[in-house]
């Protein structure tokens, strides 16, 4: 019902459909990621979530590495930040951590990828560190001093 005849077309968080949307959704519970039980909270999930990732989710994943380390160590769920995958996770990463300009020293072999990934926004610098198969790839305090020094003389 809408006798204005206006429509919000400023967000991208769509609710004008979410009944049709939960009725197809118990009409076809195998293709869908929702159970029968869960459609009810399908228009909770389905708008914008905090940019940290749902707050249940991070409740589970702080309780997760709370029990992972055997109580040893306490995961606050406000403190925990979800990220849609490994590079966007980086990428965050270093736009906390570095300057435009900075560098990070990145043990190698790494994914072929961070160079243009973890760079073109941020502006930050990849230095691989040579690691080998003679010691099983293990990071040492040689390969790091060395990378490092090699970065400094060229002014990085």
């Amino acid at each position: 019902h809408n006798p204005q005849g206006v429509i919000q077309m400023g967000l991208a968080e769509n609710q004008l459909c979410s009944d049709l949307i939960k009725d197809w959704i118990k009409e076809n519970p195998q293709a869908s990621i929702c159970t029968s039980e869960g459609v009810d909270s399908f228009s909770d999930i389905a708008v914008f979530q905090d940019y940290h990732g749902l707050k249940h989710f991070r409740q589970a994943i702080a309780a997760f590495m709370e029990r992972a380390r055997g109580g040893r160590a306490k995961f606050e769920a406000d403190r925990v930040v979800m990220s849609g995958g490994a590079t966007g996770a980086n990428e965050t990463l270093m736009f906390c951590l570095a300057n435009q300009g900075d560098a990070f020293l990145v043990p190698t072999p790494y994914y072929a990828a961070f160079d243009r990934d973890l760079s073109w926004r941020t502006g930050v610098r990849i230095i691989p560190v040579e690691c080998n198969s003679s010691n099983n790839f293990q990071i040492t305090k040689k390969a790091l001093e060395s990378t490092y020094l090699k970065a400094q003389e060229t002014g990085i």
